[in-house]
């Protein structure tokens, strides 16, 4: 997968967690959903740690893989140009 590729995905999941969450914040304003305010409260905080904690999983590999690039990048340079 390219970067930017691999960027805009993680990008795209984060938007669909921020519709979701806010859909949930709109079901819970609903007169008629037959459900407390606190049990939205807790799905809400649930969503966002399972954001957090994909996040921090995708962000550390991504810049794990992104320092192994620099590394040969500048190996690259300072031979020459030669791996």
């Amino acid at each position: 997968m390219q970067k930017a590729h691999l960027y805009e995905s993680i990008l795209l999941v984060n938007r669909g967690i921020d519709v979701a969450v806010q859909e949930l914040e709109r079901l819970k304003r609903a007169k008629y959903s037959g459900l407390g305010a606190s049990c939205f409260d807790e799905k809400l905080t649930l969503f966002e740690i399972h954001r957090a904690s994909l996040n921090s999983y995708l962000c550390n590999n991504v810049g794990r893989n992104e320092d192994l690039d620099l590394v040969r990048f500048e190996v690259s340079r300072n031979s020459g140009g030669r791996p």
